[in-house]
């Protein structure tokens, strides 16, 4: 029998067959939404993240209304959950923020009254450390954040009142010690607090009416000053924004007869001080966190479920004509993006730098991670060629 000649084009099958794979994996985001492992069911809890992990705990478990102090690490690499130390006192609706390696958790709500307890966590020994009380016991539910080595606490309710605070205090962890700055210029509950391009953000909560402020704050730690800012329409509780860099992203929510809006999804650009309304999220439930891990925003929700957003819509080195293609094996997971370099080609980026970047207007294929055993690509749809 005579042979027959064929010529193979392996760019072209291991082409095809990834594209293969990035739709198959397309179908399990949803708006540039991936669910991830389940973690704790916890409502009203704290989180902070320090290094590669974020930390989750006390709250109060989800339905219920009894103070939790259990604690969990979450591994974004691993997509893993372990228990760690558990806080000394339980407690719901904290405060909490990360400083230099060292995780502060308290001034929350316990056994029917608000709590002045704080606490340092060091991950590396794995213990917390009482810490010197915030300045008042009738707060709860307020606003904080990190900026430059001292952490922030503004507003937050009192107890068994329709009022709410203004008064806002920083924390020093060298000298371990609080000390006063301007209040609010409003008092707040469940303000939310960021900090995008070294600036901090207090903003919607409610009001002490009861209504929701649908307005906010930035602050100058210069002049010790307040002023106001510009936040569209809709409304949203702490917990519910994680920052990066010069963005912030913001999960809205419901609050009884003043929302429908219990899918909506928000970005916010410091550099161009616009908000800009993305594509709705798949789930309903406001986050009990919202963190940022490296670039990677995740969020964790009441009933346990995890979210990672892994959209990128403003960063116009970014090219949005990429797709993602991410085959995880061993039930891993991982992502990268693409970018478009000065000359046109699209490369990939992650977190390990083994990239096989093909010449100018051919489909960029890359890369196997040994360390999470994945396969990483990126497929340049619109210069798609064989």
């Amino acid at each position: 029998m005579p042979k027959i000649n064929q010529t193979i084009d392996m760019k072209q099958i291991l082409t095809s067959l990834l594209l293969a794979i990035g739709m198959m994996n397309s179908s399990y985001a949803q708006n540039g939404w991936v669910q991830k492992q389940n973690g704790p069911a916890k409502n009203r809890a704290g989180s902070f993240v320090i290094g590669n992990y974020a930390y989750y705990g006390a709250g109060n478990n989800t339905y219920g209304s009894a103070e939790t102090n259990t604690w969990f690490r979450y591994d974004p690499q691993n997509d893993s959950w372990t228990q760690i130390a558990s806080m000394p006192q339980g407690m719901q609706a904290l405060e909490t923020f990360s400083i230099n390696g060292k995780g502060y958790a308290g001034v929350g709500w316990f056994s029917g009254y608000s709590t002045n307890l704080f606490y340092e966590y060091d991950p590396v020994i794995n213990q917390w450390t009482a810490k010197a009380s915030y300045p008042t016991n009738t707060v709860h539910d307020a606003g904080s954040f990190e900026l430059n080595g001292e952490g922030y606490i503004c507003g937050g309710a009192v107890p068994y009142s329709n009022a709410v605070q203004a008064i806002s205090y920083k924390f020093n962890p060298g000298f371990n010690s609080w000390s006063a700055i301007s209040p609010l210029p409003t008092g707040l509950r469940n303000g939310v607090g960021f900090v995008v391009n070294n600036k901090p953000y207090v903003i919607n909560g409610e009001t002490p009416s009861g209504t929701p402020f649908t307005s906010g704050f930035r602050y100058d730690s210069g002049p010790n000053t307040w002023a106001p800012i510009n936040v569209p329409g809709g409304f949203t509780l702490r917990y519910n924004i994680a920052s990066r860099d010069s963005e912030a992203f913001i999960i809205k929510i419901p609050y009884g007869p003043f929302g429908n809006n219990n899918f909506e999804f928000w970005n916010y650009n410091d550099n161009t001080q616009t908000w800009t309304q993305l594509p709705d999220r798949p789930f309903s439930d406001a986050a009990t966190a919202f963190v940022n891990i490296n670039s990677r925003l995740f969020a964790f929700l009441p009933n346990g479920q995890v979210w990672e957003y892994t959209g990128d819509i403003s960063s116009p080195e970014f090219s949005q004509a990429c797709d993602t293609a991410t085959f995880p094996s061993n039930f891993q997971s991982g992502y990268g993006r693409c970018v478009r370099t000065n000359d046109g080609n699209i490369v990939t980026v992650g977190n390990i730098n083994m990239l096989n970047n093909w010449v100018n207007g051919d489909i960029v294929l890359n890369k196997y991670d040994p360390n999470l055993n994945l396969l990483w690509s990126r497929v340049f749809l619109p210069r798609w060629r064989t």
